[in-house]
């Protein structure tokens, strides 16, 4: 089945996340940079790079490792585009998360947003649909997880997002 992220323009999904009543783009790379601050990981993935969202927030040299993966070539080579230059250590996957042919050197710190809400965590293909922060959490201690802490936070347009954070066992 053909993705539909493999249609939908970047400069579409930039505009929408970033639009002052969504004010997702915001939220979501506050969020990556709170992590990388807090738990002070050598390496990193971004998944659901899509522009890079999240990256301008790294200083060169901060981390020996970013790994940064989407499903759409063209998102992926905007990362590199806009991040390379400054982030030498930036690896660029073009990659379907639920294909397993994605495979890259473990990092400390895995960064998800908004993925589960297209994907299904049991590795089945599906359209959007919202994943309970229980669901996530069965999922992951299934897998090996430990839940570290969650958090729920409302975006400009009061839409929720409850970040969780795992550790592995």
């Amino acid at each position: 089945m053909r993705s539909a992220w493999l249609d939908i323009p970047l400069a579409d999904y930039e505009g929408h996340m970033a639009y002052p009543s969504v004010g997702q783009a915001q939220l979501l790379a506050d969020r990556f940079e709170r992590l990388v601050l807090r738990y002070l990981p050598k390496s990193v993935a971004l998944i659901g790079c899509a522009g890079g969202n999240g990256l301008q927030r790294l200083a060169a040299g901060q981390l020996e490792r970013i790994v940064a993966v989407d499903i759409n070539p063209h998102y992926v080579e905007q990362s590199g585009i806009r991040h390379s230059h400054r982030l030498r250590n930036l690896e660029l996957l073009c990659a379907d998360v639920q294909s397993a042919s994605l495979s890259f050197a473990p990092v400390e710190l895995l960064y998800a947003a908004l993925l589960f809400e297209y994907v299904d965590v049991s590795l089945t293909i599906m359209a959007l649909r919202l994943v309970a922060p229980e669901e996530l959490e069965r999922c992951a201690t299934g897998c090996g997880f430990a839940p570290m802490d969650s958090e729920t936070v409302f975006a400009a347009s009061g839409k929720q997002f409850c970040f969780q954070t795992f550790r592995s066992r």
